[in-house]
């Protein structure tokens, strides 16, 4: 896979994510993918994937509202900015009360054939609790 291969991939993700169409965001994600996203722990392939959707649709509406993707070799990383509006309490946090905030992320990826090996996701700790 070419730089732009992997730009393009990354440009669909995020694109897809931003349309709930996860068909799309999954069709890049192996069954032995290893992800780490924030607190959620080490998830593993589709699985995984969706267990990470279903924490994020339950608690937030999201929206990246812009990334720039940096590739080399078969490494993929993208700084972006997602705006998060708290909905639903999640346990030990304050209470979810509507409220926004555009949270900085990185997210790092390795891949291989087309799909990720590795998604590794990194959420602002301060700005996330500045939503809260």
């Amino acid at each position: 896979m070419s730089n732009a291969d992997l730009i393009s991939m990354n440009d669909i993700m995020f694109t897809a994510v931003n349309h709930r169409d996860w068909d799309n965001v999954l069709r890049y994600i192996g069954d032995d993918t290893d992800i780490h996203v924030g607190t959620l722990g080490n998830l593993r392939g589709t699985t995984g994937a969706d267990a990470v959707i279903a924490f994020f649709d339950r608690h937030f509406d999201y929206r990246f509202l812009k990334w720039e993707n940096v590739v080399e070799g078969d490494q993929s990383g993208a700084l972006a900015t997602v705006r998060l509006t708290y909905l639903e309490t999640i346990y030990g946090l304050p209470a979810a009360t509507g409220q926004v905030a555009d949270v900085p992320v990185v997210v790092f990826g390795t891949w291989k054939d087309g799909r990720m090996t590795r998604l590794r996701v990194i959420i602002s700790f301060h700005d996330f609790m500045s939503v809260v």
